[in-house]
């Protein structure tokens, strides 16, 4: 059995050896190495490229260090990190993930270590369906508002009125209609007018 080489960056003595300790009992993992600080995890983690990294955030009294050092490793290996930490704090979770871990696990709960860096080592991140929903959200919030004219353009367009028709309704010229749908599509972030429609009945955007 191939077992998932795994890599532990954490400051606290204790820490590392409550894990050194609990990693050993388990038969599909291999405690390959540790740092305690940045430079260290970055050099060492560059040289060995495990699978997965365990990252303490808070590395030397420096709560952002593991992020920093998470980010600094992506960008030069491919490997999976799992943030280790005490805090809880929502910004420091988000941070992670934009660093480019893959989960984030309290060391309260160091008890499910294990299984989470199995579900690391297989790409798996409970997060990740909510990062895209967070991500569709604020998309949706910074959608351009329709003018006037492109309300009623897009009214027009959801009864049913074809864009010749709505030329003669609104007295308009074929290039005045085009470019309005086009500007009514593009600030919904979508690329045909059924698709336009459909969003606005869900999402109730206009």
């Amino acid at each position: 059995m191939n077992k998932i080489r795994t890599m532990l960056v954490e400051d606290d003595t204790d820490w590392v050896t409550a894990i050194e300790d609990y990693l050993l009992s388990k038969d599909d993992i291999y405690l390959e190495a540790t740092a305690n600080d940045r430079e260290s995890a970055i050099k060492t983690a560059t040289m060995i490229h495990p699978d997965v990294i365990v990252m303490d955030i808070n590395l030397s009294g420096n709560k952002c260090d593991g992020i920093y050092a998470a980010a600094e490793i992506i960008a030069e290996i491919d490997t999976k990190i799992l943030m280790l930490t005490c805090l809880n704090e929502e910004e420091i979770v988000l941070n992670s993930f934009t660093a480019g871990a893959i989960n984030f696990l309290s060391k309260e709960n160091y008890a499910h270590l294990a299984d989470a860096i199995r579900s690391a080592k297989a790409g798996n991140s409970p997060y990740e369906v909510l990062l895209k929903e967070y991500s569709r959200i604020k998309a949706e919030e910074q959608l351009e508002p329709l003018t006037e004219s492109e309300r009623i353009v897009f009214h027009l367009l959801e009864t049913g009125y074809s864009r010749s028709e709505i030329q003669k309704e609104l007295f308009k010229s074929e290039n005045t209609v085009k470019t309005q749908v086009k500007s009514i599509l593009r600030k919904m972030g979508v690329s045909r007018v059924r698709q336009a429609i459909k969003k606005v009945r869900q999402k109730g955007l206009i």
